[in-house]
């Protein structure tokens, strides 16, 4: 409300305005407030309609706020679910390339067992053509010629 402009009052205008004190009288601790009647002088109607002016402010935002209340709750129940639904599924891939890395290591046991038969294999055929030139030319057998693929 900084926008507003603020006019200085006169001081008769100021003087004019009735000095206004609390409803409650234990409100405030002054010694000025003596005024034994001032509940007999309110007009209850006034005060009665301010009451249902206040409570139906009052109602209003309440409904303002439960209306809120709501929508956020049911925007939480969808982040909720769609969390689980997140977590599901990155719970499934977990478990996918776990046996991923299973099937890899077993290729890879497969691929160290296959370099140590081709080496034993190597090594017997080398011990092959050493025993193949130790028999008779006429006894010898042709070389051995290994063929993969």
């Amino acid at each position: 409300n900084a926008h507003l402009l603020i006019m200085p009052f006169s001081p008769s205008f100021r003087q004019s305005i009735p000095q206004f004190w609390p409803i409650l009288k234990g409100s405030l601790h002054s010694p000025i407030i003596c005024d034994s009647d001032v509940g007999e002088r309110l007009d209850h109607r006034a005060v009665n309609r301010l009451a249902s002016r206040y409570q139906e402010h009052l109602r209003q935002c309440a409904e303002v706020v439960s209306t809120e209340q709501n929508a956020l709750a049911a925007r939480i129940r969808e982040i909720d679910y769609v969390v689980s639904q997140l977590s599901t599924m990155m719970t499934e891939r977990q478990k996918k390339f776990g046996k991923y890395v299973e099937q890899l290591l077993k290729v890879h046991e497969l691929s160290n067992l296959l370099q140590t038969t081709e080496s034993a294999l190597a090594k017997t055929i080398e011990q092959l053509d050493q025993l193949n030139r130790l028999l008779p030319p006429d006894e010898q057998l042709e070389p051995f010629v290994m063929v993969t693929g």
